[in-house]
């Protein structure tokens, strides 16, 4: 199977899929990463990123360099026009795509076009569509019914939360020291948090968007 990622930015994709992408690639799917956004320090972010990927063993990633935090400034129909492209070239089964709730407004506008992209018009079928959270962007918005999280699928990533934290240790640019979100030890604890919920060590939680049987 072929399975996407959309990341709004650098790193999100492994905090949010990387233990269950390491899985994936285990169970000998094909795993692909779009990354949306670039800042000042992409091509440092960049090669962090390259590193992770390779280490995680992810088939090919995709930078669109669109400009962070300004995805609400562009017109959508490029955005749409530029994840649509992705879509068809990798053809995915399986896609993850961030929170709708963060509270980063390019995570909001990475769903949206998203779905765009993934509405059921082509030849190929998308079967499972999953929301991902994002340590800091989804814990961090306003206390409402529609900005929070709620899972309904869990993966165990007991067997892969190590090569999690591994690749997660490539973004050197991006980890903080705890208690930010954005350390390994918030990265472990959510993990252990997830898994304790289902009865396993460490687990990646989603929200079910879309499955077709």
């Amino acid at each position: 199977m072929n399975v996407l990622v959309f990341a709004p930015h650098n790193d999100d994709e492994i905090l949010g899929v990387g233990g269950t992408m390491r899985r994936h690639i285990e169970e000998n799917d094909n795993v692909y990463v779009c990354e949306v956004t670039s800042g000042k320090m992409y091509k440092t972010i960049q090669q962090e990123a390259k590193r992770a990927h390779e280490f995680l063993g992810v088939t090919d990633t995709y930078f669109l360099n669109l400009p962070v935090g300004e995805l609400r400034n562009m017109a959508q129909a490029l955005i749409n026009e530029k994840f649509v492209a992705v879509v068809k070239r990798i053809e995915p089964d399986i896609v993850y795509v961030p929170f709708i709730g963060d509270m980063h407004l390019d995570h909001r506008e990475v769903v949206e076009s998203a779905m765009v992209a993934l509405r059921p018009v082509y030849d190929f079928k998308v079967k499972e569509i999953y929301m991902y959270e994002t340590l800091s962007e989804t814990g961090w918005n306003l206390p409402l019914s529609e900005k929070s999280f709620n899972p309904n699928v869990w993966v165990d990533i007991s067997d892969y939360f190590e090569k999690k934290i591994k690749s997660m240790s490539y973004y050197q640019s991006q980890l903080k020291e705890y208690p930010h979100p954005r350390s390994v030890e918030a990265v472990e604890a959510l993990a252990k948090y997830r898994g304790s919920t289902v009865g396993v060590l460490y687990a990646e939680s989603f929200m079910l968007v879309r499955k077709v049987r």
